[in-house]
């Protein structure tokens, strides 16, 4: 409706300045007079023929150097109009509208640099430019987007505005033109540090994972991307016809799952959740690389528990999960992760990935180690935000037998980051 009033209010402009003109030359004569109606003659018809153009009769299309990158990558946006009809228009703005998931920038660069500061939130600039067509009938505009966030986001519409040189006539048009971006979230590199106990020395690291070891052999089964050239076991290669790998002891007996924490909690700050996110997926990769069965549990709103597998397909699904996970208003972390634990076997490795840590978690992890199960915590936090109550549940869980890695943004920041298990 106010479209409609909007045209039919430049409409009554241009008739009335027509009728203006005309009466002057009319009532006034002359040379003078005629001269100036038929010299602001064309320029009346211009603003009539602008305001009467079918904009909306235009073909526009988005095309996108790449739909699926990580999170911090950088994509070349190219806007294409083409018209039918080339009327000379003197300045065109092209707008691409960008939803809401887009208006935040992050790379592991830019959020680190700002990870004790709670208050600082990248923004992104709208996107608009501004091309002089004139009388082409193709018109292209490229832009670029950088530090892209992680998530799915739907670009679903392009504004143009047109108008004449002295902003009598102004048009305006949405177009929805919809395409689909798919930013997963970054890996880092992790190395694994094995802690090993001993009677004399106390805890020792080693180098390596503790997650698997490879002494006694106990069978074999088909090879699987991620075994080790040295596991292969060459004469039941040969008799089989199939590539054969050794199946060990403890391969046999540990399975892993990690466990991500997605709720929302008051102190928490996106850039802390993202990192949890990061070594979440980081930590599957490195274990899936070291042919170790990992299995995945996000708790949060909903549950999602993809169980332990060598399926590369589930590998996919967790990604696309971990792509779309925001933190969720949901009940105790605590009472949801016993709940998952009490169902799982006992000799499950488990590594809880979180950004918060309270009493009631502290206690169920004390109560889980000492029914003989392995727990490794990661938590994740900005350094300035662990508070003293923190720092002493985590030294609690420490003498209790729990593994904990309290991960701030400068370990985070690293090439690599270690962890013990």
């Amino acid at each position: 409706m106010g479209s409609i009033a909007k045209f039919i209010g430049q409409l009554i402009f241009i008739v009335f300045l027509f009728a203006v003109l005309f009466s002057y030359a009319m009532f006034q004569g002359g040379f003078v007079s005629w001269f100036l109606f038929y010299a602001f003659l064309p320029i009346m018809l211009y603003h009539l023929g602008l305001l009467l153009y079918p904009v909306k009769g235009w073909r526009v299309k988005r095309v996108l150097t790449r739909k699926t990158l990580k999170t911090g990558g950088h994509i070349q946006v190219t806007i294409e109009l083409k018209r039918g009809l080339p009327y000379p228009f003197y300045y065109l703005i092209v707008e691409d509208i960008l939803p809401e998931t887009l208006t935040r920038r992050d790379s592991p660069k830019l959020r680190y640099q700002s990870f004790n500061d709670a208050n600082v939130i990248h923004y992104r600039d709208s996107v608009k430019q501004i091309v002089y067509p004139w009388f082409k009938k193709t018109i292209s505009c490229t832009y670029n987007l950088n530090e892209l966030p992680r998530g799915g986001h739907d670009l679903s519409a392009i504004r143009i505005r047109t108008g004449d040189v002295f902003g009598f006539i102004k048009k305006e048009h949405t177009f929805n033109v919809e395409d689909e971006l798919i930013v997963q979230p970054a890996s880092v590199n992790v190395r694994m540090i094995e802690q090993r106990k001993s009677l004399s020395q106390g805890d020792v690291a080693a180098s390596g994972s503790s997650l698997k070891q490879t002494n006694v052999v106990t069978g074999v089964r088909e090879y699987m991307p991620g075994d080790k050239f040295s596991w292969i076991d060459w004469k039941q290669t040969a008799r089989k016809n199939d590539i054969m790998t050794k199946e060990f002891e403890q391969e046999q007996s540990t399975e892993t799952l990690i466990i991500l924490d997605g709720t929302r909690y008051d102190e928490q700050k996106a850039p802390v959740f993202e990192a949890a996110v990061e070594l979440t997926l980081s930590l599957m990769l490195a274990m899936r690389q070291q042919a170790l069965q990992v299995g995945f549990l996000s708790l949060g709103k909903k549950v999602r528990f993809f169980p332990v597998f060598h399926d590369p397909a589930k590998t996919d699904a967790i990604g696309e999960h971990l792509t779309h996970i925001q933190p969720s208003d949901a009940n105790a972390f605590a009472v949801k992760l016993r709940e998952q634990l009490e169902r799982q076997k006992t000799g499950l490795v488990s590594i809880i990935v979180t950004t918060h840590i309270d009493l009631e978690t502290v206690q169920l992890l004390k109560q889980m180690k000492q029914q003989g199960r392995r727990m490794i915590l990661m938590y994740i936090q900005a350094s300035n935000l662990i508070s003293t109550e923190a720092g002493a549940m985590l030294h609690q869980l420490r003498t209790s037998g729990v593994i904990v890695n309290e991960l701030t943004e400068k370990e985070l920041s690293k090439n690599r980051i270690e962890v013990r298990t």
